[in-house]
């Protein structure tokens, strides 16, 4: 089957562009990719407008083509007869640009237009939509006036392919932390952007609760923030807290991530708003055991594999931070449980969906 996957040049460490990478290798031979895109780098007071610009249209003899992410609507052309014509599928990864109040607060009136502009346009050209969780699915069928056939849950699986060892991992990582690697402190990660949804202030809040406690604790925050504002409010969160062990680490390798995850001996997220959760996922994989929100996609990601806060304060957070710092069985439990659930999400089972989303289109359509 030839497939036109619409992205723009894409973060391969991002999760989207993550997404790209492991479903289009889990497809193999299934399907002869081409992939088409909007110029990069077209920037107008300061904003990447390469959304907006139009995607080229897909080459001769393409059965169907694969929006990547919704936003991407924005860019393809309304007219053509060549995308008229070509039966289209579109993946929503999440809706927290519009329903979550923490991005909201802190995007802009034409952010928030333009990201409904594109679910417009992708109701009119997508035939089917492909969501990663549950949570996502409902909020367009509920919220957005999807059907519920309209809408399929393709659960996405683990970027992680090797689980390390904690002596290994730690071996591995003391060019990268120095002393810290001979710390006797419990290791909390933290990782992707720290857009305004992820709470990182919160995190912060919460890990000064616990060390006054007195659990002796550090935080690895790991990825680039995403945009120098909301690393600054991550920076003017710290301030507050002067003496409290954290490090940042921007533009890790895909390579030593892996490390970073096997070696912490928490992964904690507060963030509010989740369509899935990569990063989370991938803890499980390496037997990291996991505090999350309990809210939004988290909750079917993690289940009760982890710890799940629903105070929405820090106090909520420094104490299932306290509670595992402080009891290795449990931490080794929820370690073991972690694993387990985490085998069920896999990208051989999210490509084999994807294919047969594929193939219902295209009977729909009359194109086979």
């Amino acid at each position: 089957m030839r497939v036109t996957y619409v992205g723009l040049p894409l973060n391969p460490h991002s999760g989207t562009g993550q997404y790209e990478q492991q479903l289009l290798r889990a497809l193999g031979s299934r399907v002869t990719p081409e992939r088409i895109g909007s110029r990069q780098g077209k920037k107008v007071l300061g904003r990447d407008l390469s959304a907006l610009l139009p995607v080229l249209a897909p080459a001769p003899g393409g059965e169907l083509a694969h929006v990547l992410s919704s936003h991407l609507h924005r860019a393809l052309p309304r007219s053509g007869r060549t995308w008229q014509a070509l039966p289209i599928v579109t993946t929503v990864h999440d809706l927290g640009a519009l329903y979550c109040r923490y991005d909201r607060a802190h995007s802009t009136l034409l952010d928030r237009t333009l990201f409904r502009m594109a679910l417009l346009l992708m109701r009119r050209q997508s035939q089917l939509i492909l969501t990663p969780s549950q949570f996502t699915k409902d909020t367009l069928v509920r919220r957005l006036g999807w059907t519920d056939k309209q809408v399929q849950v393709t659960p996405e699986g683990p970027t992680v392919s090797r689980v390390w060892g904690k002596a290994e991992a730690v071996a591995r990582l003391a060019p990268v932390i120095g002393s810290e690697a001979e710390s006797e402190a419990i290791t909390l990660l933290n990782v992707g952007s720290e857009l305004p949804r992820k709470r990182i202030p919160l995190l912060l809040d919460a890990l000064a609760d616990a060390q006054r406690l007195g659990v002796k604790l550090r935080l690895w925050r790991v990825g680039r923030a995403g945009s120098e504002r909301w690393r600054r409010l991550s920076l003017t969160a710290l301030q507050q807290h002067p003496n409290l062990p954290v490090r940042f680490f921007d533009g890790v390798s895909g390579d030593l991530l892996p490390a970073f995850y096997a070696a912490a001996d928490l992964y904690v997220t507060t963030s509010a708003y989740e369509g899935f959760s990569l990063p989370t996922l991938d803890a499980m994989v390496s037997r990291t055991p996991v505090i999350a929100t309990s809210g939004t996609a988290l909750v079917e990601l993690v289940g009760g594999a982890g710890l799940l806060v629903g105070n929405e304060s820090p106090a909520g957070f420094a104490e299932a931070i306290v509670q595992l710092a402080t009891n290795p069985a449990q931490r080794a439990e929820l370690a073991e449980a972690g694993a387990q659930r985490s085998a069920t999400f896999t990208w051989k089972q999210c490509a084999a969906t994807t294919f047969e989303a594929y193939q219902r289109v295209l009977h729909a359509t009359g194109h086979v």
